[in-house]
């Protein structure tokens, strides 16, 4: 394992080296005409990185959220088979660094996916990475070292008897959970400002996210409860404008179809609340220039939603696609992108013009690849999945 790891890592080097030079244009590395600064519209599958320790079998891989950090120049992905994080090169040929964190994680268990981790994960800076584990744990790798560096107990702030008022499937009793029983620790958001992150437990009684210090000795300070969601809690993102986590809620009492939860880091308390529209039911959402937020919409048929982050203002629905879990935004490329697996029109990764709106193309997706992120260098779109059997990471460009 070590020789195999310091061979990756010699492969980064000349990756890095042979990049230095660099070209006009980030989407044409091989000088192929198109725009300069504007990438193409079409994708296709480029090349594959195939996970160790997975069967080639459809259907035996399982897996979660990935992140891209192209800081550090790796790709990120919660991987329970693995029980641990995948660090995957940006560079070159995309080689396989390792499993941060492998065997550290509770995996794949008989339970499910309610309490299989690692689940949600994000660069906290330092070359560790925050993830979210299937007992109600936070905890912190090292990509460089591939250990582990800390776990963290999330604190679900109810005690006691539930509030009455709340029902759906993280309230099945009268009383609130406590420990492993909060079950997973999903998906997570991190203000780089304050130096604090937000990990959102979304099956506990009552659902609950969890505000961290990024930084050692990774305290946690404090939490909140959102007493009226029906469907659990789904993915936040910082806002550095507004200075506030937004954080997808699929369902609530005053609010089946799904709202937007702005939540301030500092006083751990919900300041706005915007209905989704189109009975969206937002997973995923991704925030884009100008306070645009793009929201993964889980109901199947779509439409997806660009609503304004600041009040919640509908600024486009796009059709075409639906049924989605993780989205993402490429700054360089000025574009969204979701992973809908669960469309009814067949599962598909639809690419979004973030200036106008509209649905530029969409790229084949497969039964689970419910996990996106993509390189804003290059414009390479990250999917896992499990298809024609193949287990591994598809890389899509132009």
């Amino acid at each position: 394992m070590r020789y195999a790891r310091l061979v990756a890592l010699f492969a980064l080097a000349v990756g890095l080296s042979a990049c230095s030079s660099g070209t006009s244009n980030p989407y044409n590395p091989a000088g192929n005409p198109a725009t300069a600064g504007n990438p193409p519209n079409t994708y296709s599958l480029k090349s594959t990185v195939t996970v160790p320790n997975v069967p080639p079998k459809t259907g035996t891989w399982s897996f979660d959220i990935s992140f891209v950090d192209a800081t550090a120049g790796f790709y990120y992905l919660s991987d329970r088979t693995n029980s641990g994080v995948d660090v995957i090169s940006l560079l070159g040929s995309h080689a396989f660094i390792g499993v941060a964190g492998g065997g550290s994680f509770v995996g794949l268990v008989p339970a499910g996916s309610n309490f299989s981790g690692p689940n949600g994960n994000a660069p906290i800076g330092n070359g560790e990475v925050m993830a979210g584990d299937g007992n109600s744990t936070i905890k912190v790798v090292n990509v460089n070292s591939l250990g582990l560096v800390m776990s963290v107990n999330a604190v679900n702030p109810t005690t006691g008897a539930a509030p009455a008022a709340l029902v759906g499937n993280q309230c099945a009793s009268a009383t609130a959970t406590v420990g492993a029983a909060n079950g997973r620790s999903d998906e997570l958001a991190v203000d780089p400002t304050d130096n604090v992150a937000l990990v959102i437990n979304d099956v506990a009684c009552p659902a609950f996210g969890t505000f961290i210090s990024t930084i050692a000795p990774f305290n946690v300070l404090g939490s909140i409860a959102f007493t009226t969601a029906t469907g659990g809690v789904e993915q936040p993102t910082w806002d550095p404008t507004q200075g506030k986590f937004l954080v997808a809620v699929p369902a609530t009492i005053a609010n089946p179809g799904g709202e937007v939860d702005v939540i301030d880091p500092k006083s751990f308390a919900i300041v706005k609340v915007f209905p989704e529209p189109n009975n969206c039911q937002g997973n995923g959402t991704a925030l884009g220039a100008s306070e645009n937020l793009f929201l993964g919409c889980s109901n199947a048929p779509g439409p997806l939603v660009i609503m304004n982050a600041t009040n919640g203002a509908t600024i486009a629905t796009v059709a075409g696609s639906g049924g989605c879990d993780q989205v993402w935004y490429n700054p360089t490329a000025n574009r969204f992108y979701g992973a809908c697996s669960n469309y009814t029109g067949g599962p598909n990764v639809p690419v979004i013009n973030a200036t106008t709106n509209a649905l530029v193309t969409t790229v084949p997706g497969s039964t689970g690849a419910h996990s996106i992120a993509v390189d804003p260098n290059t414009d390479t779109i990250f999917l896992p999945q499990r298809a024609g059997g193949f287990n591994g990471v598809t890389l899509f460009n132009h």
